[in-house]
């Protein structure tokens, strides 16, 4: 009952930002801030209830891996507060590409707890359409 009320909330919180004006660059670090750490705090539930099929695509899209190959670069675009790290292959080279400044603490953490397996994370800050991918 903890993690439906802990998503729905964090579900409502997306949801107002989507429809609500964009903050103006003057005050959009307060409400990022915000975002990040609700993101960070409040979606177990539904990375939970996520969890088996984000396993399963990742997994498709990552194999079949020929033997002795390199470990595969991963390009988390809206990596977010990291939900995916614990999807991320032993040595994984993880290109993440987010646009709020203040997810990073929160996916870099992530990756060390989850997929503290040898995986490099390079954060690019921005949407995927300014970083030059």
């Amino acid at each position: 009952r903890r993690h439906l009320l802990q998503t729905a909330a964090a579900a409502a919180l997306a949801a107002a930002a989507s429809l609500s004006p964009a903050p103006s660059p003057a005050n959009a670090a307060p409400f990022q801030a915000a975002f990040a750490r609700a993101m960070a705090t409040s979606m177990d539930g539904y990375e939970e209830a996520l969890a088996e099929r984000k396993a399963r695509l990742i997994g498709d899209a990552l194999s079949p891996r020929a033997p002795g190959a390199p470990p595969p670069v991963i390009v988390d675009v809206g990596l977010g507060a990291g939900p995916n790290s614990r999807f991320y292959p032993a040595g994984a080279e993880v290109i993440g590409v987010e646009p709020n400044p203040y997810m990073e603490e929160y996916a870099r953490e992530s990756v060390a707890a989850r997929a503290g397996n040898g995986v490099k994370l390079r954060v690019l800050r921005g949407g995927v359409e300014d970083v030059g991918l």
